[in-house]
């Protein structure tokens, strides 16, 4: 099984926030010629060079590569918290012009709120935007049974480990229903079981939830197991140089891992990234 290594051929399109016309479907992320320059006085560093890429409704796409090649930083411009310097960034048709409800984001820190308890992180959101207790309870408790902490609703952050942690971070982000689900290694500073864990975890919220999500990794095993679709990106200025289809379906266990078809892949990917690793 080679997989098809292919370059983004996709051109920015420029104009106002598009409506899709009856019967077409429309992408849910589209980013359009995206640059990220980032100036001081004495000095200019491209993080990002004309970037364009879609994602459609439902799909895990995985973006790869070394430190340096603008991964987290197309996730912030994704998410709304920086503007590009040149092009757009759609979602669903509309312009991107900061962060919304409409994009949750999971990061690699540890980002709870450590005054509140589990089930309180979880239904922060729900609180701002003025749910009622009865549907902020009904949430909370079908996240609680998802991330298996049902026994920990009452913990503080300082109780529970890295894992647990993440696991109500994703919890909470999913809450609010969003759109896209944006995560910067979230399980980057995990031991590897415990990462191990936490992947099989989302590839079932992901199953079952249908969120569309973009997931920044270094990881090439963790690109494979969780991704319809990685994105290869090389630095100096961040760029993408390739995509490949993951030929697995969505119900994936661990044992996926040991399996022939997954360890060339696996190799096929790492020799892609040979050439980009020795630029950086």
């Amino acid at each position: 099984m080679t997989p098809v290594f292919q370059r983004p051929v996709e051109k920015a399109i420029p104009g106002e926030d598009r409506q899709p016309e009856p019967g077409i479907r429309m992408p849910r992320i589209s980013v359009e010629g995206v640059s990220k320059i980032y100036r001081s006085k004495k000095w200019e560093f491209t993080a990002l060079d004309r970037i364009d890429l879609t994602v459609e409704e439902g799909e895990f796409v995985s973006l790869l590569g070394p430190s340096g090649s603008g991964k987290s930083t197309l996730l912030r411009l994704i998410a709304g918290l920086e503007p590009p310097t040149e092009g757009r960034i759609r979602v669903d048709g509309r312009t991107v012009k900061g962060p919304g409800a409409d994009r949750g984001m999971v990061f690699q820190r540890y980002t709870l709120f450590p005054w509140l308890t589990v089930e309180q992180n979880i239904a922060f959101g729900l609180r701002l935007r003025g749910e009622s207790r009865a549907k902020r309870r009904e949430v909370v408790e079908h996240y609680l049974r998802k991330i298996g902490l049902e026994a920990f609703r009452s913990a503080y952050p300082k109780a529970l480990s890295g894992g647990m942690q993440q696991r109500v971070a994703i919890a909470r982000a999913l809450a609010n229903r969003p759109s896209v689900l944006l995560m910067d290694e979230p399980f980057g500073a995990l031991d590897p079981i415990t990462k191990g864990q936490m992947q099989e975890m989302l590839v079932q919220l992901w199953e079952q939830e249908g969120t569309t999500v973009i997931f920044v990794t270094h990881d090439v095993e963790e690109a494979i197991f969780l991704s319809q679709r990685i994105v290869i990106m090389a630095a100096n200025p961040g760029r993408i140089i390739a995509e490949v289809r993951v030929p697995f379906g969505r119900s994936r266990g661990y044992d996926l891992r040991d399996t022939e078809a997954f360890l060339h892949l696996k190799r096929q990917i790492v020799r892609r990234l040979e050439p980009v690793m020795a630029e950086k």
